[in-house]
């Protein structure tokens, strides 16, 4: 007797569906042990854009109108709380974009030193003293110091998040470690 195989081929309407199950594990970086500063820093980020919007709305052609609202959301944004979740132990080649990261959101809070440091009310635009700063002038210019670092920040924070993600996993130091 013959054996006799037969070997049919799906047609063009017969579907066929298969299943691959992938597991991707992830190799720990540094980007880990920064995730709570990334957190931070972009949180921080969104308070200093609210911050701006509310203090360029404050500023008339003749007046500049600070609230306590206005100085409140700058206070919202102080960027001491970002750097308490940097972790000790960065090595060089992630600090410094960390660093960098942090040094924009500071220079962005202390651009509105002139808002924060005035009391609530309006200040005119017109400057009393001819030669001199008005303070109208003042708060203008502590603003303008914030745009550089506003700018450069989606950039560094980027080189930052890179910079963690190819560098190993912070190993664990001993706080009491000088």
């Amino acid at each position: 007797s013959s054996s006799t195989t037969v070997v049919t081929r799906p047609s063009s309407s017969t579907t066929q569906t298969t299943s691959q199950s992938s597991t991707t594990a992830t190799i720990p970086s540094a980007a880990n042990d920064l995730a709570a500063y990334f957190a931070a820093a972009t949180d921080l980020d969104q308070r200093l854009k609210a911050a701006a919007t509310a203090a360029n709305g404050a500023i008339g052609t003749n007046e500049i109108t600070i609230s306590q609202s206005i100085i409140d959301a700058i206070n919202a944004a102080d960027p001491s709380v970002a750097a308490r979740e940097i972790p000790a132990g960065l090595p060089p080649g992630v600090l410094l974009p960390v660093l960098t990261v942090q040094s924009d959101l500071t220079s962005r809070f202390y651009a509105f030193r002139g808002f924060v440091n005035a009391d609530p009310g309006v200040i005119p635009r017109v400057n009393p003293t001819p030669g001199s700063m008005s303070a109208a002038d003042y708060l203008l210019t502590c603003l303008g110091n914030g745009n550089q670092a506003a700018r450069l920040f989606p950039a560094d924070m980027a080189t930052a998040r890179t910079a963690a993600s190819k560098a190993p996993a912070l190993v664990p130091i001993d706080p009491s470690s000088q």
